[in-house]
């Protein structure tokens, strides 16, 4: 989406690319890596960069693992859930 809803690239104008799947049939055929070269095609025309948005469970490895290997990598600012940190894990406060 050209103006993202997470806040770091909204403030910047860094154009994010979300949502992004390949049904599971047709994966590794090469249509993601297609889809993704068109689509970093069309940012360049705007931007000189690009954001990512990716889910952090295993459902979403393959997707974890094109990113990484296209050269994206973490902002260093956290999760975020619904545009925002999530809560911190409870800790279990046994005396020990």
């Amino acid at each position: 989406m050209w103006q993202s809803q997470y806040p770091p690239f909204r403030q910047d104008s860094v154009p994010e690319i979300n949502d992004f799947n390949v049904v599971r049939s047709y994966r590794r055929r090469g249509i993601g890596t297609a889809l993704m070269d068109e689509a970093e095609t069309l940012i360049r025309e705007r931007s000189v960069e690009a954001g990512i948005g990716v889910g952090m469970y295993a459902d979403y490895g393959p997707a974890q693992r094109m990113y990484v290997l296209r050269g994206y990598v973490p902002d260093g600012l956290g999760l975020t859930m619904n545009h925002a940190p999530p809560p911190p894990p409870r800790r279990n406060r046994q005396g020990g």
